[in-house]
């Protein structure tokens, strides 16, 4: 609505006021004087959120009534920036009318506020202390740029991240995605990261080859019960699903056995640990003599580690020598032993 004042030389001096009612788009109403001394710009958009400035000429100092075309309203002296935000996408019609001490004026403009066609989602497959939670973007519309924010101070612009929890608890994870307008949406999810079993076992020092020995599980999950175990044995050869397996190596050396724990909320841990098994000692001996009364030397026929050596005779009487000499004080046959250890496990006679 514009008001137009106009004078007229009348033998009595007075003010004429015509009224005119303009109805414009979106029902914005201006009142005072049309004119061009002040303009309305729009100097920055940020999707939905819009900032004005409007430009008066002559007047510095004036009550400004801005109407933001959405039922907003609101009059301030000297005023003449201001950013707003729609709260729905669509054309408003935005006027301002200036009342200064040398007369008021109004204007208006209109400007478009888009609608924010993207939609922030994702999904995450773990929620264990200690693992690497992958996170997984959802979102749809066209968006060009997001960001994620874990909870824990930490964040990431990579579309896919996998993140790891040092510690359980709950985290509110945050995902916004932003489109070319500016416009920009927001998830919020609150996760529980819960804690993680802790794998182990017990298992000697060192076997025997060919020795059949039991792997014992002593895994413990805090929040959780365990409710699957892998075994790798470290040879290339023997794994087992059992929770206390046993196994039986058929060649020596160092092997790095492998237990996996997975417990009921589907978190998981590992725990390496390298066990010795020894080649089985194969005992043989040669001797020099065989006569009565004289000394028999015995030699054993073994390079290998040995811990422990034993003679018997046969006669009732034996060595712990590696070379003994014996005297037999009888003829006759005489069943000699001899028996070499290389662990007190592992022994060959």
């Amino acid at each position: 609505m514009f008001i137009i004042k106009r004078k007229y030389n009348l033998s009595l001096y007075f003010f004429r006021l015509f009224i005119f009612i303009v109805f414009c788009s979106g029902q914005v109403i201006l009142l005072g004087n049309e004119c061009n001394s002040i303009v309305i710009k729009t100097t920055s958009q940020q999707c939905r959120c819009i900032s004005f400035l409007a430009v008066q000429n002559g007047h510095s100092y004036c009550n400004v009534t801005w109407d933001l075309g959405d039922g907003y309203q609101f009059t301030q002296a000297g005023v003449y920036t201001y950013t707003h935000c729609y709260a729905q996408p669509g054309y408003y019609s935005v006027s301002i009318y200036v009342d200064c001490p040398g007369g008021d004026c109004a204007t208006a403009i209109t400007v478009y506020a888009p609608p924010d066609n993207i939609n922030a989602n994702f999904d995450y497959d773990s929620y264990c202390e200690d693992s690497c939670t992958q996170f997984t973007n959802l979102s749809t519309g066209d968006y060009n740029d997001l960001i994620w924010g874990f909870g824990n101070g930490a964040s990431s612009t990579d579309s896919n991240p996998c993140h790891p929890y040092s510690s359980a608890g709950f985290y509110d994870l945050q995902l916004i995605v932003f489109d070319t307008s500016g416009c920009a949406d927001t998830i919020n999810q609150l996760i529980n990261v819960v804690d993680s079993p802790t794998a182990a076992y017990t298992l000697p020092d060192t076997v025997c080859l060919s020795d059949t020995f039991a792997f014992f599980d002593i895994s413990t999950s805090p929040t959780s019960v365990i409710s699957d175990w892998f075994w790798d044995f470290g040879d290339n050869t023997g794994t087992s699903l059992q929770q206390n397996p046993s196994y039986a190596y058929n060649a020596f050396g160092k092997f790095s056995i492998m237990l996996m724990v997975t417990d009921t909320n589907a978190c998981v841990d590992t725990v390496f640990d390298t066990l010795r098994v020894l080649n089985m000692p194969n005992a043989d001996f040669n001797f020099l003599s065989l006569c009565e009364d004289s000394c028999t030397q015995f030699n054993k026929i073994y390079n290998g580690d040995q811990s422990f050596i034993s003679w018997d005779f046969g006669d009732g009487s034996g060595s712990f020598d590696i070379a003994p000499c014996h005297v037999y004080t009888a003829p006759g046959l005489y069943n000699v032993i001899l028996n070499i250890e290389n662990t007190p496990l592992c022994s060959a006679f």
